[in-house]
């Protein structure tokens, strides 16, 4: 086997590089890298940086285009899986997100870690990397929960519908929590300078730093920021609240009717409105309608001839009596996270 050059790297891979290498397996290797680990030592060369004493943060443009161009990347990625494989996806429905989870789990878990010390594609563009308060890389392990920290509870709350009746509580409580993810992630993003530390920066104890920039004096985390978070998170309750509320009261309306089109076609209602509307022809006499979202998991459908089937079954049910109208969307194709194809059709039927 090849001896490594050592040389190239800084003494905390150096150091790294010591912890995992086997000196039974290599101990050629092992003996290039302790010379070299104690040539850096003699000559003052170790140029181990302390994150919590000189951090090296990334400022917010360079993360920003970074993550763009990652996300671009994936986007592609599993746009074209997608095409290729479009009725095998479309046959999964929503959980599809989770093969796209997978994908760019995989993507960004890889990127953080060890095994390319800290940088996705576009991380090494921008001369970023992650890493954690000591300046060392990441485990794979410790990578993926930063990735799922992030982005783990918006895929939860869109396949939720699969688990729970849609809009019930539970369903409340995970967009709920993404929401708040969301909202404080965006906040620390934005206003925590200058290390820009979000939420799964705190909750994995990593930061993002710039390999080009000087060195910086640390900046603990300003306890003021709870004061703008917390009433941020109350105002984002209040109207989550108030809309599940609005919808609650809804789908209560129609408890009989969603499982029976549920189980009379292979279609699942994503989502119900109401509305009320003044209809011209009859001299501006308002008139109730419905609105029924529905995704369905038959890659053959016929879009006309399966809203025409839940119209009627729509009209036979006694919860729609009280309705003029009823308008269907419809739709089927698949949705991976970063990428979706879905192709949609409305329909609109008397009830009369």
């Amino acid at each position: 086997m090849q001896t490594i050059d050592y040389s190239k790297y800084s003494y905390y891979e150096l150091l790294q590089a010591l912890d995992i290498l086997d000196k039974n397996r290599f101990p050629d290797n092992y003996q290039v890298l302790t010379a070299e680990i104690a040539q850096r030592e003699a000559s003052g060369k170790t140029d181990v940086f302390d994150l919590k004493a000189q951090p090296f943060y990334a400022g917010f443009w360079r993360r920003t285009i970074a993550y763009l161009i990652d996300a671009l990347l994936l986007t592609l990625l599993l746009m074209l899986i997608g095409i290729y494989l479009f009725d095998f996806f479309s046959s999964f429905g929503y959980y599809a997100l989770f093969i796209g989870f997978v994908i760019s789990a995989s993507y960004f878990t890889v990127g953080y870690s060890n095994i390319l010390r800290g940088q996705t594609i576009g991380k090494s563009l921008l001369d970023i990397r992650v890493t954690d308060q000591q300046g060392g890389y990441l485990s794979l392990g410790r990578a993926f929960l930063r990735y799922t920290v992030l982005d783990l509870p918006f895929y939860v709350s869109a396949i939720i519908l699969f688990w729970v009746t849609p809009f019930s509580i539970i369903d409340f409580v995970i967009t709920l929590l993404s929401s708040f993810v969301f909202i404080i992630s965006s906040y620390l993003f934005i206003f925590n300078r200058p290390s820009r530390r979000m939420l799964h920066d705190y909750a994995v104890g990593t930061m993002v730093v710039n390999d080009s920039v000087e060195k910086q004096l640390p900046t603990p985390f300003w306890k003021w920021h709870f004061l703008a978070i917390v009433p941020l998170l109350l105002i984002v309750f209040s109207l989550s609240f108030s809309r599940h509320q609005h919808k609650q009261a809804v789908i209560n309306q129609f408890d009989t009717l969603i499982p029976h089109l549920e189980n009379e076609t292979n279609h699942l209602v994503t989502s119900v409105s109401i509305n009320v509307s003044p209809h011209p022809s009859m001299g501006g006499v308002k008139q109730k309608n419905l609105v029924m979202t529905i995704h369905s998991f038959d890659t053959d459908i016929e879009l006309d001839k399966a809203a025409k089937q839940i119209a009627d079954l729509i009209k036979e049910h006694p919860q729609t009596q009280l309705f003029q109208n009823v308008s269907i969307i419809i739709s089927t194709g698949w949705n991976l996270g970063m990428a979706r194809k879905l192709r949609s059709q409305t329909h609109r039927f008397s009830l009369k």
